[in-house]
Order: C-alpha cells, then structure tokens, then sequence
C-alpha cells in the first residue's frame, strides 16, 4: 500500500499505529533500501507476523522490524505484562527459527534512528 505525505497527517491525527508503519515504509523508499515485506507470518503454527522482513537476507530466517506502538500509553498495546508475555514469546521464537529481530518506538522512526539502524543491517 502506497501513501502520500497527505495520509501520513490524516493517520497521525488520528492516533493510527500504522502512521509509523507507513512513516518507515516512505523512508525506506527514499534511502532505496531493498523491499520489505510487510505483515509476513513466519511461525508455521502461530498466526505471529512482522511488521517488516526481509526473508533470505540472514540465514536461515531473515531480517525482521517490530515497530512498538502505544508504548507510553496507560493500557497500550505493548505495555501490559500479558502483552509483554506475548512479545517475548514472538521474539523468541522468531530467534529460535532463525530470524534477527529490531524492535523500534515511534519516536525511533520519527527522529530516523530506525532508518538509519535498517540500512547497516541491511548493508552487513
């Protein structure tokens, strides 16, 4: 799904986590890094999924960014400890199958720190 800098303001303005989603997507555009892959499921019984991959750059799994949202909200997303479980579960069992998992915040995409981190890995 392609956005235009217009969209990004209507989803900021309406709290949607995937303001971030779609904030890294164009910045990976502009630094031409390689396609990610978006909302891949990599666990053959879980439903878990990435926000980005990049399968086959790593071996045997791949490369893959979590973007955390709702953080630093009082019943957020990731920030009770049945989701905390549930993210530690996920991370460990990608590592398990051989994935290398990023997990970035909101504020990491924003500032371009998340950009910048994906274009060394993805240069290694």
């Amino acid at each position: 799904m392609s956005f235009a800098i217009k969209d990004l303001k209507r989803l900021k303005g309406s709290a949607d986590r995937k303001y971030y989603e779609e904030l890294f997507a164009m910045q990976c555009r502009a630094h031409k890094l390689p396609s990610a892959e978006r909302e891949l499921a990599f666990h053959p019984e879980r439903k878990w999924r990435f926000d980005f991959c990049w399968p086959n750059l790593f071996s045997p799994g791949g490369i893959a960014l979590e973007i955390e949202g709702g953080i630093w909200m009082r019943k957020g997303a990731h920030n009770t400890g049945m989701a905390i479980t549930r993210d530690i579960e996920k991370t460990n069992a990608a590592t398990e199958l051989g994935w290398r998992v990023f997990r970035a915040t909101a504020a990491m995409v924003e500032s371009g720190e998340t950009v910048e981190l994906m274009k060394r890995v993805l240069a290694q």
